[in-house]
């Protein structure tokens, strides 16, 4: 009769191992320890390390569920082993490339609106288009949006076209109905 162990392990709000493996005379028959992330009150698998079909094998999830399999040329006691020890390492690693997408989607749904009321506010401010060399780069700058605006620069210098002139926009302001009210340009090289 096989022994079974399974218990689950808190890294964090909203992060945690799952542990399951089944033992016969001392050998393991069976495993599966997974990291598991909870986004929007669903728990979501991360990276898991099991044996289903008979192979030891690693299985990577995105936040949408597509999955990338990996065979590992290893036996099972010791892809159990290396799984736990991995996830107990890595667990935060995991997490932030695991909700990098939905972090990303976040920033890019959010810039895509201030772009848009940007857009908007220069139609309503001619002024504000002569501060614009042609072909800028434009850096968005929300106050109160530190995570926001490190993003937009980082991306956005990662991406600079060689010798382009670059352009923050600070945005100070909104209106009552999420237009911009106020801002500053500030040219750069």
């Amino acid at each position: 009769m096989a022994k079974v162990v399974e218990f689950v392990v808190i890294f964090d709000d909203g992060v945690r191992k799952r542990h399951h493996h089944e033992t016969e005379k001392g050998k393991v028959i069976y495993f599966a320890v997974q990291l598991e992330i909870e986004v929007k009150r669903e728990w979501k698998v991360a990276i898991r390390y099991d044996c289903s079909h008979g192979i030891a094998h690693i299985d990577r999830y995105d936040i949408k569920g597509n999955q990338t399999k990996k065979i590992l040329d290893l036996s099972f006691e010791s892809t159990l082993t290396y799984g736990d020890w991995d996830i107990n390492k890595n667990w935060l690693k995991y997490k932030q490339e695991f909700l990098r997408e939905l972090v990303m989607n976040n920033y890019t749904n959010f810039l895509s609106m201030v772009s848009t009321e940007f857009q908007k506010y220069v139609m309503e401010h001619e002024a504000i288009a002569d501060k614009i060399p042609l072909n800028a780069l434009i850096i968005f700058q929300v106050e109160g949006d530190d995570d926001f605006n490190n993003w937009h620069k980082d991306i956005s210098m990662r991406n600079r076209e060689a010798g382009q002139p670059i352009v923050y926009i600070y945005v100070k302001k909104w209106r009552k109905h999420s237009s911009i009210e106020e801002l500053k340009v500030a040219a750069v090289a």
